[in-house]
């Protein structure tokens, strides 16, 4: 991941992770 991401798309890819591993658990 690049520094050229916007900060919202940084919001989004950890609200990403956070589904992703409630999904996992």
């Amino acid at each position: 991941i690049g520094r050229t991401t916007s900060p919202t798309a940084e919001l989004v890819n950890e609200l990403l992770q956070q589904q992703v591993n409630y999904n996992f658990k």
